[in-house]
């Protein structure tokens, strides 16, 4: 929305877009994530890489304090774990 409504054809950026627009520049915006990946899907992983990665071009940044104690673990894992009777397979 931000590419189409702000910056188009005509803006690289959003600092470029707000260097000329003066009182109506868009605010930047900041995405916090804390203890990564704990409690995060493989699709909301996907979405923050992607925030971080397109995001500044439009002004939004991403702050992520990662916990390396903890592994990733995908949705597949977390149920079988979950699961009375069933293990995780070996990696």
């Amino acid at each position: 929305m931000v590419i189409q409504k702000y910056l188009g054809n005509q803006y690289a950026c959003m600092e470029d877009y707000n260097a000329d627009a003066g009182e109506v520049a868009e605010p930047y915006r900041l995405v916090v994530a804390v203890n990564f990946p704990v409690n995060f899907t493989e699709d909301a992983a996907r979405r923050l890489v992607s925030i971080a990665a397109n995001g500044p071009r439009c002004g939004v940044y991403a702050l992520v304090a990662v916990d390396t104690e903890r592994p990733f673990r995908t949705a597949s894992a977390c149920a079988t774990r979950s699961t009375p009777g069933l293990r995780e397979s070996s990696r």
